[in-house]
């Protein structure tokens, strides 16, 4: 068997719907701290831990990305902060969806725009630019109050 690509690392991933796990959310997830993933053709083929998968696939190059997590099969893993009190909120058109729901709910941050101020955040490290965004959202329309 030949793959496209073989990454070895740790990994992160969903067995299954946590939503069906209250209380034991941990139940839908994984953690692999030395995995193998096998891709062919853009499609994982092959996954778990490296000692398992190895002489199996022993023809393939591997990638060994260190000092990394992978989350392999995450398309979007982002969320917006104003959002979490409506988040599974769909089945209608995105305009719609926008208009009903997200920005009267993000109306209610408008006040984000003080927040280096208001949160005591003035002296958050460059690191932790990256990875945060703190604000109001990025359209003034969404919290305009005319």
């Amino acid at each position: 068997m030949s793959a496209s690509c073989a990454i070895r690392g740790s990994f992160f991933d969903f067995v299954d719907d946590p939503w069906k796990h209250p209380g034991h959310e941990d139940r839908a997830a994984r953690f692999v701290g030395d995995g193998l993933l096998l891709v062919r053709d853009g499609i994982i083929e092959d996954f778990g831990n490296f000692a398992d998968l190895a002489r199996r696939h022993a023809d393939v190059p591997v990638t060994h990305l260190e000092d990394r997590l992978i989350l392999p099969g995450f398309i979007d893993g982002h969320i917006h902060f104003p959002q979490l009190r409506i988040l599974g909120v769909f089945g209608i058109q995105m305009l719609e969806w926008l208009q009903t729901w997200i920005f009267p709910e993000e109306l209610r941050y408008q006040w984000l725009r003080l927040y280096p101020i208001a949160l005591g955040l003035g002296g958050l490290g460059g690191a932790w630019r990256t990875a945060v965004r703190l604000g109001g959202p990025v359209w003034p329309t969404a919290t305009s109050t005319q």
